[in-house]
Parts: C-alpha cells; sequence; structure tokens
C-alpha cells in the first residue's frame, strides 16, 4: 500500500465486530505519508468509545468547523474526528429525533468536506490545496435505509463515484455487508476483507470482481484479526495479520 495508494482512490475494509478493522485503519492506513499529508475527516459513530480511535485526530462536533474551532486547531494537522450524535433506537419512536439530529450532523459534515476537496494537481486549485480522505467508521450505520441507520447511502455513493476527480479518498469500514451499496465493492482500488462464514454474505464478495471464487476461498479460512488484501482492482492478493 505505501507504493501502490494515490490521491482518489478508495478503500474498503470488511470483517466482523472486532475483527480489528479500526486497528487497521488508525495505525496502518492513517499513517502512509499520502494520507498522513492530507487533510482527513473521520466519522465516528461510537461517541468517541472506541480505544482503537478516540485518540486520533481532533476531536470535534460539527464540520465545517466554527470559527473558534479554526482558531484553537490551527497550529494542529487537519486531521479532525467528527463525534457523531448518539441516535440510539427505540420501538416507541422515540428515537426518531435523534436519527434527523444525527443525520443532520453527519451528512452536513461529508458534504461540506467533499465541496471543500480540491485535487492539488489540478492547474486551478488553490495555493494550499491537499488531498482529502474521509474515513467512515461505520458504513453500514450510515447508509442502510432502515432504522437505526442514517439512510446516507447516496452521499456515500456520492464520494465513491466522484471523489477521485477531486482527489478526495473514501476509506469505508463495515461489519455487516449485506446492506451496503454496491460502491462498497465495486469502487474501492484496494480492500480489506476478514473471515466471512456466512455464505450468504460472503456472496457479496462477487460484486469486488477478479478472481471471485478464489477470494471467497480464503476469506472462509482466515483466522481472528487477519485481512485478505485486494489490491489494483484484484491484480493483487496477500495476507495481512493486524496487532491486538
Amino acid at each position: 500500500m505505501r507504493e501502490n495508494f494515490e490521491p482518489g482512490q478508495h478503500i474498503s475494509v470488511l470483517t466482523p465486530t472486532g475483527g480489528g478493522k479500526s486497528y487497521l485503519t488508525v495505525n496502518g492506513l492513517l499513517e502512509l505519508p499520502v494520507i498522513d499529508h492530507s487533510r482527513v475527516l473521520m466519522v465516528d459513530d461510537k461517541e468517541g468509545r472506541d480505544p482503537s480511535t478516540r485518540g486520533w485526530g481532533s476531536p470535534i462536533s460539527e464540520y465545517p468547523l466554527s470559527l473558534a474551532a479554526r482558531v484553537r486547531l490551527r497550529e494542529r494537522p487537519p486531521h479532525y474526528r467528527l463525534i457523531a450524535p448518539d441516535w440510539t433506537w427505540s420501538s416507541t419512536g422515540s428515537h426518531t429525533r435523534g436519527v434527523e439530529h444525527a443525520r443532520a450532523v453527519v451528512g452536513r459534515a461529508l458534504d461540506a468536506f467533499y465541496a471543500e476537496a480540491e485535487d492539488p494537481s489540478d492547474d486551478g486549485a488553490s495555493e494550499h490545496a491537499q488531498a482529502s480522505v474521509a474515513v467512515v467508521d461505520e458504513a453500514y450505520a450510515l447508509s442502510a435505509p432502515k432504522p437505526p441507520s442514517l439512510n446516507l447511502g447516496p452521499l456515500l455513493v456520492k464520494l465513491w463515484r466522484k471523489g477521485r476527480y477531486k482527489a478526495l479518498s473514501l476509506i469505508a469500514l463495515s461489519q455487516e455487508p449485506a446492506w451496503l451499496p454496491g460502491e462498497f465493492y465495486s469502487q474501492p482500488t484496494h480492500l480489506y476483507l476478514g473471515r466471512q462464514q456466512d455464505g450468504r454474505r460472503a456472496d457479496r464478495l462477487r460484486e469486488i470482481g477478479g478472481d471471485t471464487p478464489r477470494i471467497a476461498a480464503v476469506v472462509r479460512e482466515l483466522r481472528d484479526r487477519e485481512f485478505l488484501f485486494v489490491g489494483n482492482k484484484g491484480r493483487v492478493l496477500s495476507i495481512v495479520q493486524v496487532g491486538r
């Protein structure tokens, strides 16, 4: 990845809960030089409680940043972790206001981050333009149309389909393969796949393309905290193990 990742390329990470996707992202992907020197916005939907991510970046409650926040953070790298408001679901319907608020906060942040993105190699880019990286810590929680998710799938699809033209990369993590937009599988240049034992869920791996029977066979045999790295649109396959 250190030699192969370029601005505008997307990465997807798929593994069950506890499989190491947040650890891989914070201690591996976000340390790649091209990403470390980019402007980064991570959407943290765990209220800052995940020990793998809570020490990364500058925690913020909204994006774009307020004037006070811009002044407070001006000496720090533009690496922001948006703490999404809690939207705990309830069968009585009392969650509705929380869902609407969280959807507004996260949607506004991702939309603004996309609008600000510039390709620094473009002749028309501003003097201080940087590549951009959006990190979605749980794509299912943001994209699925059914509760308790936020139904922001169309916004994520826009980032997948159009981000590369603005040197904007989307790193999307998930533990739930079934309800994700097809772009989670088809748009990334690089994927990290954890073990998938459920045959119905593993069926979605066909959307990656390439030698999918081989990919599916390897994924079934992975151990805990191991990933199959599928790079360069399926031309590179290797097994990666993350720390504990």
